[in-house]
């Protein structure tokens, strides 16, 4: 052999088959990857809307339970929503501020001073919170039979 053959085998490198091939087995591994990572970040929005709902829920508890205290009678069976603020006052931009969750709670629903139901949307994502009722016996009430505690996330 003479000295420039052996010159050009010496040389590490990798020849054009070989690059085509790396590159082939990246694109499968990448069409494999995608639809997978695309899941993983779908439901880590789903869980974060999920906690900003549990965020929204806590504060309003917290508003409904120190005002219940005051008057236990104008606090049951009420509804505030966006187009009917509710009685006794309006709340629901108390507990929009208390939350602190990027969104907008669009309903809250009280049963005997205990949020039983509640609406958040964030951008095009609403999650729906529902709570089954229990009476002091520990029975559900008669508005909460196939109702359990959980949170509903829907894409608009």
């Amino acid at each position: 052999m003479n000295k420039k053959a052996c010159r050009q085998r010496d040389r590490g490198g990798f020849t054009l088959v070989e690059l085509i091939v790396v590159l082939a087995i990246l694109a499968i591994l990448a069409t494999l990857l995608i639809p997978t990572m695309t899941g993983y970040i779908d439901k880590a929005n789903e869980e974060k809307i999920i906690a900003e709902t549990r965020m929204a829920v806590m504060a309003a508890q917290t508003v409904v339970s120190e005002n219940y205290a005051r008057n236990p009678e104008a606090w049951n069976d009420v509804r505030l929503d966006t187009a009917n603020p509710g009685e006794p006052e309006n709340f629901l931009e108390e507990i929009q501020a208390l939350s602190e969750a990027p969104g907008d709670i669009q309903s809250v629903e009280i049963k005997s001073g205990k949020v039983t139901a509640l609406s958040y949307a964030n951008g095009d994502v609403t999650c729906e919170y529902q709570s089954g009722i229990k009476d002091d016996e520990g029975n559900e009430g008669e508005d909460s039979e196939d109702s359990e505690e959980g949170y509903t996330v829907t894409r608009n």
